[in-house]
């Protein structure tokens, strides 16, 4: 088989230009190369005095003193936290907390980052969590978004948990 090897060389070379122009620089974390950090008042308006719901709990983020209180699992892996939430810089929201079970209790941070690119929100689990679509537009049922309502959903939750712990301690 002939082939023009100068042909063949710009060809191969065009393809790899082409090919590292058009992947987005965040793709390898699922992140469109165009977005920006939610800014801190976008993020307050989504956590402020709601209630995030997770498979085993949840986590509500009071406006009162910026508290952050969840709990999660019951029986003898039963555990709560208390402590506070924040906004640290545009794009990212933690919260403090200390995390009381049967074990004794646990002092954690955990942060999320933020970022939109004009129609979506993308969300990770801080340090090195996967960018996925926190809220489409328009808002599709499955978002984890849906799953912040707003007002306490976790003080019955995590009373009943502490009673739990205090049970089999």
């Amino acid at each position: 088989m002939f082939y023009n090897a100068k042909k063949f060389s710009v060809i191969t070379v065009l393809m790899i230009v082409l090919a590292t122009q058009s992947v987005p620089s965040n793709a390898k974390d699922n992140l469109p190369g165009q977005t920006e950090p939610l800014s801190t008042d976008e993020l307050w308006q989504i956590y402020h005095n709601r209630t995030w719901q997770w498979t085993d709990g949840a986590g509500f983020f009071a406006n009162k003193g910026r508290n952050f209180t969840a709990y999660s699992a019951r029986g003898r892996n039963a555990n709560f936290a208390e402590g506070t939430w924040f906004i640290p810089r545009e794009g990212r929201v933690c919260f403090r907390a200390d995390w009381v079970g049967v074990y004794g209790s646990v002092p954690k941070t955990t942060c999320f980052d933020h970022r939109k690119d004009g129609r979506n929100v993308y969300q990770r689990r801080l340090p090195s969590g996967k960018w996925y679509v926190f809220k489409h537009t328009p808002l599709k049922n499955w978002d984890e978004f849906r799953k912040l309502l707003p007002r306490d959903y976790v003080s019955s939750g995590l009373e009943r948990n502490r009673r739990a712990i205090k049970r089999h301690q």
